[in-house]
């Protein structure tokens, strides 16, 4: 080599080692999930992205997870290589799922493989998946480390920092082959990311916690058993999560054609969102008089909405809590290393409303719980108006009919021994006792069918009794409380209805009502209920809103009613010769309505005749997307 050619390849070896060390350099200043997550699509196909793959697959454990909070793109010594793959094998209280550990690493070799095509990046990949499989319980959840360690808390169902949302989106993106990873997945892999993120959301909606009959959000652990809240560490008491229920109610908004128990978790966590929201202060970081980090809450009018890290699941206040496990309701009541050095504010929840302005009218169209003007009510606005019509043109099936000229026994059964039933080619007339102000005197028909979900009731109705005391009532959807002998099927306790007093049905059925053609000695009404035998208060907090002054229910007069109930909304339209309206009631502030019989109650001395009684649920494509 001559002198000239030496000084070149000097050269080019210099600036060769010059671009390795810059390369180095340029990911030794950040953090792992900066260099997974943050590098220019080219550098994964880079020298330093496959040294960094290198080091991703010496710290994958024997099991097929990886262990958290390991700067892995850190260069490793020749002994520490040599300590990581001795440790493979200790998968116990190493692999896990937490602080985005296993999905991080799946993401980087995916990117690696996808510029290299490097065999053992992708087999790698391959065992992680596989690991997150095994790793599952059977009821949907997952644990924060695999292989189970028992006696502490890595064994419960964990949402705490994202645990499962982050396993459930690698789910989700490998079920719906999105592209999201570039290693080509056989069938049998697809099929079972696809049950796995299936029973995720179950145990999702499972484990959604109902706060007095209603359902709210999430609790950052769960028991893996009994599906109960669980605490974790010492100050992570059981409780409403505003954090971690913001990423599962992402997942459940991204769900195609959702089923309706998802629309309804969706419904229920964006109002309790809502609900618990924070307005009014900030937090302000600082340093102290020793130079320490410190927080505070300061008091600014135009500061952006909060969310707590924890709420009680008893009434929603939100607490603190130091290492000591001891509840507090004031941030300045814990110790600093606590306060300062945990997040018990965010803003994360505002991504919810972002999102759900644009699934809202997808998937619960006029059901839009953040609208003020879904207030319980009873006139209907003319944007209600709107949302009905089209309401009426969707697809309904017909689920029960009846044009009443026949025996009402076929399709009918009767509470109450007194009144009496008539079929004719008027109709079937209802008729009570008698006697008025006694009980024993009311009827209730219901029909032997039962119906589920969203539907539309159509029937013609002429009133036939004269009197200023008299009330009908049609109780849609009814089931009993599932208290001692009052089960969930009111057919089998017919037996305890044979005097139909109004108590036995509101104390212990789950059921909407509606009572109209009710005149009292003030004019007319009708008024809608949402029946709460949870509650044991009698009729007290059931009321939905009343209209007075109808100016319907002639004796002797045709209407035609039509009532739809679609999700927490329920319309009844009411139409005679001479006129017509639209009433409308909201009750998303009770748990839901959803199956059961239809019921027709007549009060003491009221009498009816109705015809032509059909009731209609929606078709498979409407359901999906309600």
């Amino acid at each position: 080599m001559n002198k000239y050619c030496a000084y070149v390849y000097l050269f080019l070896l210099c600036f060769y080692l010059s671009l390795k060390i810059n390369a180095q350099e340029c990911t030794s200043g950040l953090q792992w999930k900066e260099v997974v997550y943050g590098m220019d699509e080219e550098w994964y196909g880079s020298e330093e992205a496959v040294r960094v793959a290198e080091n991703v697959l010496l710290y994958q454990c024997d099991v097929g997870g990886w262990p958290k909070n390991k700067p892995m793109h850190m260069v490793l010594s020749k002994d520490e290589k040599e300590g990581l793959q001795k440790l493979k094998q200790f998968g116990k209280g190493t692999a896990t799922i937490d602080n985005g550990a296993t999905v991080n690493e799946l993401i980087f070799l995916s990117k690696v493989y996808h510029k290299t095509k490097g065999p053992r990046y992708k087999d790698a990949f391959l065992k992680g998946i596989n690991y997150l499989f095994e790793a599952q319980y059977e009821n949907g959840g997952w644990p924060q480390f695999y292989p189970l360690e028992e006696g502490d808390y890595s064994t419960h169902i964990t949402f705490n920092d994202n645990a499962m949302v982050n396993v459930m989106s690698v789910m989700k993106s490998i079920a719906e082959n999105d592209g999201s990873f570039s290693i080509e997945l056989d069938d049998t892999t697809i099929s079972n990311a696809r049950k796995a993120f299936d029973k995720g959301i179950d145990l999702i909606l499972k484990t959604q916690y109902k706060q007095n009959g209603e359902l709210t959000a999430w609790c950052a652990q769960y028991d893996e058993h009994t599906l109960l809240p669980a605490k974790a560490r010492t100050y992570e008491l059981p409780s409403l999560s505003g954090n971690e229920s913001v990423g599962i109610v992402l997942i459940l908004i991204g769900i195609d054609h959702p089923s309706l128990e998802v629309v309804n978790a969706v419904q229920a966590a964006v109002t309790w969102f809502d609900k618990v929201k924070i307005e009014g202060i900030r937090i302000e970081r600082y340093n102290n008089a020793e130079g320490k980090r410190e927080k505070r809450i300061v008091k600014d009018k135009g500061a952006p909405t909060l969310w707590a890290r924890f709420y009680e699941l008893k009434d929603n206040r939100p607490f603190f809590c130091d290492r000591d496990g001891i509840k507090r309701y004031s941030l300045t009541e814990i110790g600093r290393e606590r306060r300062a050095g945990y997040g018990w504010y965010d803003d994360d929840p505002k991504e919810i409303f972002k999102e759900y302005k644009v699934w809202q009218p997808k998937w619960a169209p006029g059901e839009n719980v953040l609208d003020e003007k879904l207030e319980d009510s009873c006139i209907a606005s003319d944007d209600d108006k709107k949302q009905f019509d089209e309401l009426c043109l969707l697809d309904w099936e017909i689920a029960f009919s009846d044009n009443c000229t026949g025996d009402w026994k076929d399709k009918w059964l009767l509470d109450g021994k007194v009144g009496y039933v008539e079929n004719s080619e008027n109709g079937m007339a209802l008729y009570t006792g008698p006697k008025p102000k006694i009980s024993a005197n009311d009827i209730v028909l219901w029909t032997k069918q039962s119906f589920s979900g969203d539907l539309m009731i159509d029937y013609d109705y002429i009133r036939i009794d004269d009197r200023d005391r008299s009330v009908n009532i049609i109780y849609i959807e009814a089931t009993g409380s599932g208290k001692g002998e009052y089960g969930k099927n009111i057919q089998e306790w017919i037996n305890l209805r044979e005097f139909p007093a109004m108590p036995v049905y509101y104390n212990n059925m789950n059921t909407l009502h509606i009572s109209y053609a009710a005149f009292t000695k003030e004019g007319d009404y009708i008024r809608a209920r949402r029946y709460r035998p949870d509650l044991n208060q009698k009729l007290e907090g059931t009321e939905l809103g009343a209209a007075y002054n109808t100016g319907f229910f002639d004796t002797g007069v045709r209407h035609h009613i039509t009532i739809i109930k679609k999700g927490y909304k329920l319309y009844m339209k009411v139409v005679n010769d001479e006129q017509s309206a639209l009433y409308i009631w909201n009750y998303k502030n009770h748990p839901e309505i959803f199956e059961g019989p239809i019921g027709l109650r007549h009060k003491c001395v009221s009498a009816a005749i109705y015809k032509n009684f059909v009731v209609r649920r929606l078709s498979d494509k409407n359901r999906n997307r309600d």
